[in-house]
């Protein structure tokens, strides 16, 4: 009964409104184009274990670009992609041999769009190789390397293997599920508060409605709070 009451208290609706138009205000990435082709950044996503919140950090960083590209290379399809639109996702199946190569050609026949590309954890050693690929000739483009690191991985290898093959720019985020992240250099990812979870997996509403439509205003608001901050700390590694 209280529930149905606050719902229909005027003042609580213009909080909503006013609360919707926060999150539309959220400030783009940077957006580097090749100079030669104009080809845009793309963010390769490696991991060395599932279930680290990998899927859920794209939906982020795709809330923070216009028009983003999403490809999945193997893997199981993510609940976190329900409410992508068929014209903004790409798949290739674990099933598929050549799936590395074909994400990447999908990735490049739409070069104009920032591209996601999230990889299977088998394909971690892949995920380096792309980036330096895309960085040289003939590409010399924006890539962005990322690691999802698990909250078990205290050595960060991967960190090691980056720098070997001169990608030095690595930027490494910790799963949502850490609350406090106190590995050097790791941004952590957002943990996402229960009406935002409900809303995003179950019901498949995209991460900037599911946020937009969260009727705990204090909640949202701290999100939203951590958000920004989240992408302070991106956009700063982005711009190094």
């Amino acid at each position: 009964m209280s529930n149905e009451i606050t719902r229909q208290d005027p003042a609580y609706g213009r909080l909503l409104a006013a609360n919707r138009s926060q999150t539309t205000e959220l400030v783009r990435f940077p957006m580097k184009l090749a100079r030669e082709t104009g080809l845009a950044p793309t963010y390769i996503i490696a991991k060395y274990d599932g279930g680290v919140g990998s899927s859920t950090l794209a939906a982020i960083l795709g809330m923070f670009m216009n028009s983003p590209l999403f490809i999945e290379i193997g893997g199981n399809r993510s609940r976190a992609f329900k409410a992508i639109n068929e014209a903004d996702i790409v798949r290739f199946p674990s099933s598929d041999p050549d799936r590395f190569q074909r994400g990447f050609d999908a990735r490049l026949q739409q070069a104009s769009r920032p591209a996601i590309i999230e990889l299977e954890q088998s394909l971690y050693r892949d995920a380096i190789q792309a980036t330096v690929a895309l960085r040289s000739e003939p590409f010399c483009s924006s890539a962005i390397l990322i690691f999802v690191a698990s909250k078990n991985d205290e050595k960060l290898a991967f960190q090691k293997l980056s720098d070997d093959c001169g990608v030095h720019d690595l930027i490494i985020f910790g799963e949502h599920e850490i609350r406090g992240e106190k590995r050097a250099n790791v941004i952590r990812i957002p943990t996402l508060p229960k009406e935002i979870q409900d809303a995003f997996y179950t019901e498949g509403l995209s991460f900037m409605e599911a946020v937009q439509s969260c009727p705990a205003l204090f909640t949202r608001a701290g999100f939203i709070g951590r958000l920004q901050n989240f992408h302070q700390q991106v956009t700063e590694r982005l711009e190094k």
